[in-house]
């Protein structure tokens, strides 16, 4: 009997599990970056997935295409503890060839400058920064987690 019940608690909590896909620009960047995007940084493409269980939303998985100044880029890798290298290169391709939009990083992986964050067991937080900046100096990049 006993393990009937836990066996019926159990399928209630998946049940209570759900997922969404937020795509709003504006309000995924404040979600995961802290603030409003400032005036020179472009948010192109978003996807935040959300996920759901007895209440408790986890939005820890992104991806983003932001056209940026250098500047802006490269506080965000500083505050990401971000690191570029070959092992960022191989871990970036890898993550490039799962991506789940088509928008993400699309240009051969040797477009981009790679970095990875190296201080968590699972190296997950991910930036691709194209090499040549855009026609106003701004440098097309992406960003994700998973």
């Amino acid at each position: 009997m006993r393990k009937a019940l836990i066996l019926i608690a159990l399928i209630c909590l998946a049940g209570c599990q759900s997922t969404g896909v937020f795509k709003d620009e504006k309000d995924n960047f404040k979600r995961v970056f802290g603030t409003e995007p400032p005036a020179d940084v472009t948010v192109v493409h978003s996807a935040l997935y959300a996920y759901n269980s007895a209440q408790l939303w986890n939005t820890n998985d992104y991806e983003f295409e932001i056209i940026a100044p250098l500047s802006w880029i490269e506080s965000e890798i500083k505050r990401g503890h971000l690191e570029k290298g070959e092992w960022a290169r191989k871990l970036a391709a890898s993550r490039q060839s799962k991506r789940a939009n088509d928008w993400y990083a699309p240009d051969p992986i040797d477009s981009y400058d790679c970095y990875v964050n190296f201080q968590t067991e699972i190296d997950y937080w991910h930036a691709m920064v194209e090499k040549k900046p855009q026609p106003d100096g701004r440098f097309r990049s992406f960003w994700s987690k998973h």
